[in-house]
This record gives structure tokens, sequence and C-alpha cells, in this order.
């Protein structure tokens, strides 16, 4: 089951994947891409991904009011290791005054 995380269209918003239990010893992360699937898959957007130890930080904007997106994380480990995590942003609607 995905974690699932709420935002509006006009929010960023910075979300944390560990990758903590798949790293051993001095392992570590050398890169990690991103895919979104989606309604339009181009409306989500992943506007940087940064490597912090054991962790990824994904920062999304943008994507369609009411839309749901699942954004997979593929993480490369130095060992030559690939894990893939994933996590879903459910959009909000817009703020009526907005």
């Amino acid at each position: 089951m995905a974690l699932v995380y709420e935002k509006r269209p006009d929010d960023i918003l910075d979300i944390t994947v560990s990758f903590l239990s798949w790293l051993e010893g001095t392992d570590e992360i050398a890169s990690v891409s991103s895919i979104v699937k989606g309604e339009d898959d181009d409306d989500l957007d992943v506007v940087s991904t940064t490597i912090d130890g054991a962790y990824v930080i994904t920062r999304v904007s943008e994507g369609t009011a009411r839309g749901i997106y699942q954004v997979y994380l593929t993480a490369t480990f130095a060992s030559g290791l690939k894990k893939r995590q994933q996590f879903e942003v459910a959009m909000l609607s817009a703020p009526e005054n907005a």
C-alpha cells in the first residue's frame, strides 16, 4: 500500500522517502530517477529529487484538481542494487476564493 499525500494545484510539496531498509554496510544511494503515472502524467511536476543519506527528498508541484498521481522513485545503490518505492499524490480542489 502506497503512502498518500494531499496537495492543492498551487502547492509545492517536499516528500521524504526512506531507503534505509535496503542499505547495508557502507552502501549508499548513487542515483535516483522518478516516473509519474496518472490521469495526465505531465500535469504533476517532479521539480527535483535530492539524495540525503538513506533518504530521497522529492519536490512536487502543479497537478490537476481532484487528480490522483502515482510517483515511482528508483534508487540505484553504489553496490548496483536497485530498489523502487512508490507514493501517491491526491490533488485537492483549488480554494473557492483563490
